[in-house]
């Protein structure tokens, strides 16, 4: 009885031995390593701009403005302004005179405004691709006159010969004012689904 349950042991650890072996010889791994490099991501924003000391009506500043992609991902770009006028005393004015601006430009056909305010250039640059100016110069509104009372004073005053009228800017008009034309661009990397209408 003895051998009996000995065999059946031997027989049960031969058993488990050969099922071990068995599922050992079937197992097989492989590692496969591999590298992915990202795309770089650069954009320059360059602006061509002299400021004038004496700027007049009719007088027309270059002022360029526009992207460069550097990178090797395709990017996407959009640009927004504001501009303000400020008087010599720090008031500031509405920038329309005869309901024409005082200072005029416009902006490049490529760029597309947008319902969000922004205007969003029209395709993604690729690599090396610059856009078209934003802008590309602002223009004092020749038709501006200055305004007695608004802009400048005058006052008639006698002289050995007669009279003369003499007139001096007021610290409250576009005499002496300053304008500020701030623009902001923004790019980001371009994917399959970007689109400038998407605003």
């Amino acid at each position: 009885m003895k051998n009996k349950k000995a065999l059946v042991a031997i027989l049960l650890v031969a058993l488990v031995g050969l099922v071990g072996t068995t599922i050992a010889y079937y197992t097989s791994n492989a590692v496969f390593t591999n590298q992915f490099t990202s795309g770089t991501y650069s954009t320059s924003i360059t602006e061509e701009f002299e400021s004038p000391d004496n700027w007049t009506p009719g007088t027309t500043t270059k002022k360029k403005v526009n992207v460069t992609n550097n990178g090797s991902v395709a990017v996407a770009a959009r640009a927004t302004y504001t501009e303000t006028w400020t008087a010599a005393d720090g008031s500031r004015l509405d920038g329309v005179r005869n309901g024409q601006k005082v200072a005029q430009f416009t902006v490049g056909s490529n760029w597309i405004k947008a319902t969000d305010g922004w205007y969003y250039y029209n395709k993604s640059l690729t690599t090396g691709e610059a856009s078209t100016d934003f802008i590309s110069s602002v223009t004092f509104n020749k038709n501006f006159e200055l305004l007695e009372g608004e802009d400048i004073h005058c006052e008639t005053q006698k002289t050995a010969n007669g009279q003369e009228s003499v007139c001096t800017s007021l610290e409250t008009g576009y005499a002496g004012a300053t304008y500020t034309l701030k623009i902001t661009v923004e790019t980001i990397q371009a994917d399959a689904a970007w689109s400038y209408t998407r605003a």
